[in-house]
């Protein structure tokens, strides 16, 4: 049984939305129940950090394949190379916004500034808001393109086509 063009980019879109809504499910739940627990235990944060990385991962491993679906064969290293450099993009972008708000909201701990429940709390908001945006905006990938799918030529070295002029 082969699977269209179709099928494929849905299944693969589909595993995308459902690595972003473990994701925004998962940091939804921790921001709501930190800080009601009296003492966080090292078990709930290895459980915690194992879901969402396998969200994680789910997504990051989706995305090339519904990138090299969505474009016609001649761009996909381009567009690959585009996704690559906006994951670094948004990773440090990350990165500075959640390091700035850790570091707005701390408290003294024998002399040494720890980030508050507060900081982390709203970290967590952040970032499950940022996961549920990447969630709807999945709904609206494009899968690939009518003509892109009818399209039958095949894609050739320079060399090799250089070679059969010859």
């Amino acid at each position: 049984m082969t699977l269209t063009d179709e099928s494929r980019s849905g299944r693969i879109i589909a595993v995308l939305a459902f690595g972003g809504m473990v994701v925004s499910m998962m940091l939804t739940l921790v921001a709501a129940v930190i800080p009601k627990l009296p003492e966080l235990q090292v078990w709930q944060i290895v459980l915690a950090s194992m879901v969402i990385s396998s969200g994680t991962g789910l997504a990051y491993a989706a995305m090339p394949a519904s990138i090299m679906a969505a474009v016609p064969p001649t761009q996909t290293g381009a567009a690959n190379g585009l996704n690559s450099l906006m994951r670094a993009i948004g990773t440090s972008t990350a990165s500075a916004v959640i390091s700035t708000m850790l570091a707005a909201h701390t408290i003294e701990v024998n002399g040494a500034p720890l980030p508050s429940h507060t900081g982390l709390s709203l970290a967590l908001v952040i970032t499950s808001a940022s996961a549920v945006v990447a969630l709807v905006i999945t709904v609206f990938l494009p899968g690939r393109r009518a003509a892109d799918r009818q399209q039958t030529t095949e894609v050739r070295p320079a060399y090799l086509a250089a070679t059969e002029q010859s």
